[in-house]
């Protein structure tokens, strides 16, 4: 079992209309970052629900009829391994 909860980052930039997040952010977090610049996550009914768990899992939140799953809109993703190896 790997805790990710130290890793709770979140960065919104407006401008690109994305957002950085922390494997352990939660949607509560994210949603509270974007939300100052008219934005919105595509996350599910539970603000404590982590994010990257949440998308890589298939989540299907209330938005996704409309733009789809949030795994859908992913733009980037970074892969660190244990040993610290990108």
């Amino acid at each position: 079992l790997v805790v990710t909860r130290g890793l709770d980052s979140v960065t919104v930039d407006p401008v690109a209309r994305t957002a950085t997040i922390g494997a352990g952010a939660t949607w509560g977090a994210v949603t509270a970052a974007a939300a100052p610049h008219g934005l919105a996550p595509l996350n599910g009914s539970s603000p404590s629900v982590g994010a990257v768990s949440y998308t890589l899992g298939g989540g299907l939140g209330i938005l996704a009829r409309q733009f789809g799953y949030a795994a859908d809109q992913v733009r980037a993703l970074e892969v660190v391994t244990a040993d610290g190896t990108r």
